[in-house]
């Protein structure tokens, strides 16, 4: 599949539904047809967080950052984020 909307699509339907190691497949295959999908990094920063993976989550937050730097929710979500992980 090569349609980052669907791949994106189905993504957002694997999160909601739980499945996120299918999540991130999608949402990573997305990025990859389009790396400057601020709403797919913060999805894909959402899903890496749930599953452990603190950096992987930092990374992409900053990535959606890097992208639009007025994302409110994306830099609540990485305060959040550094908190947790006592990085002040």
């Amino acid at each position: 599949m090569s349609d980052p909307e669907q791949l994106k699509g189905e993504s957002d339907i694997a999160f909601r539904a739980g499945k996120l190691a299918e999540a991130r497949e999608l949402y990573e295959a997305a990025l990859s047809l389009r790396s400057d999908w601020v709403a797919a990094h913060n999805n894909l920063a959402m899903v890496l967080w749930q599953l452990g993976d603190k950096g992987g989550a930092e990374s992409h937050f900053c990535s959606a950052l890097a992208v639009d730097s007025d994302q409110i929710g994306t830099l609540s979500d990485l305060g959040a984020l550094l908190v947790e992980q006592e990085h002040l």
